[in-house]
């Protein structure tokens, strides 16, 4: 019994995938250099608020309770 033939999608498909990988690799990195910035502003508003206003640990189970 001869193989099934290959349709042209198939074949198209088959040329695209070590593009799609590369298109993957560089879309993730994208994602984690933004989610980095994302990261590293978030700190910095956070150590900005801390320093501006004091704070104590909660009782409640909260990671910090600003007061003025």
């Amino acid at each position: 019994m001869p193989p099934e033939p290959i349709t042209d999608a198939q074949r198209i498909e088959r040329a695209m995938q070590p593009y799609a990988e590369v298109d993957a690799h560089f879309r993730n990195q994208e994602w984690e250099d933004a989610m980095a910035l994302y990261d590293a502003a978030y700190r910095e508003l956070l150590a900005r608020l801390l320093l501006e206003r004091p704070c104590r640990p909660s009782l409640q189970g909260r990671a910090v309770e600003l007061y003025d």
